[in-house]
C-alpha cells in the first residue's frame, strides 16, 4: 500500500491545473477509484481496524496534498 502514496505523489507532481487535479481526485476517490476499491475490501481484511485506519490515512493524505495545490 505504500506504493499508493508514491503513486499519489507522482500523479500530483504532474498536475498543472484544476482539471488535472480533478482527474487525480477521480482516479483515487471516484466511484471506481483506487481508495474506494480499498474501502470496499475492509470487510475482507483480517485486521479490519488497522486496514481501515490505513485506508483513511491514504485518503487524508491525498486530500491534504490536493488542497496544497489549489
Amino acid at each position: 500500500m505504500e506504493n499508493i502514496k508514491e503513486e499519489i505523489v507522482k500523479d500530483l507532481e504532474k498536475v498543472n491545473n484544476l482539471n488535472e487535479l480533478n482527474d487525480v481526485k477521480v482516479k483515487y476517490l471516484g466511484k471506481s477509484g483506487v481508495i474506494t476499491e480499498l474501502q470496499s475490501k475492509i470487510r475482507e481484511a483480517e485486521d479490519k481496524k488497522a486496514y481501515g485506519m490505513y485506508v483513511n490515512e491514504i485518503k487524508t493524505y491525498l486530500i491534504g496534498q490536493g488542497l496544497k495545490l489549489k
